[in-house]
Formats: C-alpha cells, sequence, structure tokens
C-alpha cells in the first residue's frame, strides 16, 4: 500500500506508512433531448429535457492487510476510512440545489440556428456541462478539503491510542 498515498496515515515506527486508504472518483454526465428543425442553410434546435447525473463511479476503500479481519486496528482504520466515505458523498449533495437552478436557468425557452445537425443535437449538452463545470469542480475541492481536515483532525495519537498492537 505504500505506493498508494500517505492520507491518513499512522506513524509506525520511523516515518508514516499508509494502513488505510479511500480511493474516490465523482462521475458528471450530462444528456439531453433536443427537437431540432431544418430551415434552409440552418438548424434550429431547442432544448426538450436535460438529464444531470452526478455520481461517485470509483469508490474503493483498503486496509493493510497486517491487520487481520475483526481486529481493533482494522476497525479503527475502517471507522477512519467510513468517514472519508461520507465526506466523499456529501459533496455532491453540498451542491445539488445549486446544480438544480443552474440547469431551471439554462432551461427556459430559446432557439439556437446552427450549421449542422450535430451541431443542433450536442450544443446544449455541451453548454451546460461547461457552464457546470465550476460547481463540478467545486465539489472535488470540498470533498479534498475536508478530506484533509479529517486527517489532520484524526492524527496519528488518536488512533494509536485506541488499540494495543501497531
Amino acid at each position: 500500500m505504500t505506493k498508494l498515498g500517505v492520507e491518513g496515515s499512522v506513524q509506525v515506527g520511523k516515518g508514516h506508512a499508509p494502513v488505510g486508504l479511500t480511493i474516490a472518483g465523482y462521475d458528471f454526465t450530462v444528456t439531453t433531448q433536443t427537437d431540432t428543425m431544418h430551415s434552409g442553410d440552418v438548424f434550429c434546435a431547442s432544448l426538450r429535457s436535460v438529464v444531470i447525473n452526478l455520481g461517485i463511479k470509483v469508490l474503493t476503500v483498503m486496509v493493510d492487510q497486517r491487520y487481520p479481519a475483526g481486529s481493533c486496528e482494522q476497525e479503527v482504520i475502517l471507522e477512519h476510512e467510513h468517514k472519508h466515505v461520507a465526506i466523499t458523498r456529501e459533496a455532491p449533495r453540498y451542491y445539488a440545489r445549486d446544480i438544480g437552478a443552474k440547469v431551471e436557468a439554462m432551461m427556459r425557452p430559446r432557439v439556437l440556428q446552427l450549421t449542422t445537425l450535430e451541431e443542433a443535437r450536442t450544443v446544449y449538452a455541451n453548454t451546460i456541462k461547461a457552464e457546470l463545470q465550476p460547481l463540478f469542480q467545486a465539489i472535488r475541492e470540498r470533498a479534498a478539503k475536508r478530506n484533509a481536515q479529517l486527517d489532520e483532525q484524526e492524527g496519528d495519537a488518536t488512533k494509536l491510542h485506541r488499540c494495543e498492537h501497531w
């Protein structure tokens, strides 16, 4: 596990050795349905619907194999890593209303004139993705900041005193 990272590590002997690690990755997709119409040299597009999927595509919790299932050390490590999982899950919920409001504002009726059918089909999805990128980035940053704070708050001493054998 030492190759994967040192976040949330417990000091064991010299230096830090990670004993638990949570790996998470968000997935943000925007799917639109567009009504299109061809008129002369242009394609007109109007947005019919938007679906925003905001979730976690990767969520892996690892514990050093030196600590057997059910041991005090494994339980302490898992307790800490589950807090990282909770933070990871909370960040998208924190921004859900902001995302909804932004999408609602973009759903207001308007017709765009474009030069190709492909543009007419994809213009709204691309525009919405671009508009939402700052919020998607804010989700990542919120989770990263809160995870770092958790690791600061639950330092080595806090973990070490709870179990006899590290």
